[in-house]
């Protein structure tokens, strides 16, 4: 599986230029934006925060951009930042760009390609406050001519933001199943209804194709055989939920939500 990755917009970190006594709105966003990236964790523990190669020794106010980072969040969450920073690994050239105005926006342009997210530093009274970002798609043909259109970024600079995209960010990355099915063992269907059909403790049915009969009902977490007389299928159900242990459990709270499960094995 490809790594979730959020895409550092450039344009809110603070102007080469800027004196040291104009830095204090990006130390209050700071603390705002680190702890937002904590609250990822929730959702995608993996999550990699990708930026523009240079990006961490430009110089502001006389000092690299990483001593300015490492003495807003503290030395240990920059610590913990370091081991999910990644660099963009940036083509010669893209065919399609995410535009500000007239200013080429490269980590917006990703989020946007790689259809996940960006991050910024929510300074007070910017554009940077909101879970979206409005800006211009610029698209090259073979032929070189240009077509502009709008775009929104989905965006991330805050707790509030996570918050507001929780169920999307732990979607991300995963197949929602069309129907209760989430796959398939021996010949089996592998079901988990929806809310109200669903109750009870994370559990899956085993389900006969033809006759549509549950045979087994199996709990996930720990892993027990809760109905069913077909003490068979335990050894293999066990080894099967123990692979899926942890999109089951999320599989199942979208299903008390009312949604569909995540597929646990791709349909053939």
């Amino acid at each position: 599986m490809v790594d979730f990755a959020i895409y550092l917009n450039e344009h809110s970190l603070p102007a080469p230029d800027v004196a040291s006594t104009a830095l204090q709105p990006w130390f209050d966003a700071a603390k705002l934006w680190v702890e937002g990236l904590k609250e990822v964790m929730k959702y995608q523990p993996g999550y990699r925060l990708c930026f523009s190669p240079g990006w961490l020794d430009d110089t502001v106010a006389g000092k690299p951009m990483k001593v300015w980072i490492k003495e807003w969040v503290g030395t240990e969450e920059y610590r913990r930042l370091q081991t999910k920073m990644r660099l963009i690994n940036q083509p010669g050239e893209l065919l399609r760009e995410v535009y500000l105005g007239d200013r080429s926006a490269i980590g917006l342009t990703f989020a946007h390609l790689q259809e996940t997210w960006a991050c910024s530093f929510p300074i007070a009274n910017s554009d940077w406050l909101a879970h979206l970002v409005t800006a211009k798609e610029m698209s090259a043909d073979e032929q070189g001519a240009l077509t502009e259109s709008d775009c929104e970024i989905e965006h991330l600079s805050c707790i509030e933001h996570v918050t507001h995209w929780g169920q999307s960010l732990t979607d991300w990355g995963k197949k929602i199943s069309q129907s209760s099915r989430v796959g398939d063992v021996e010949g089996y269907l592998i079901l988990m209804y929806s809310a109200p059909l669903e109750h009870g403790v994370p559990h899956v049915h085993v389900v006969e194709g033809k006759s549509q009969n549950t045979i087994a009902k199996y709990r996930i977490d720990p892993f027990e055989r809760m109905e069913g007389r077909r003490p068979a299928l335990d050894s293999v159900m066990q080894i099967w939920i123990g692979e899926h242990k942890d999109l089951l459990l999320s599989s199942w709270i979208r299903c008390m939500s009312g949604g569909h499960p995540y597929i646990a094995v791709p349909e053939a």
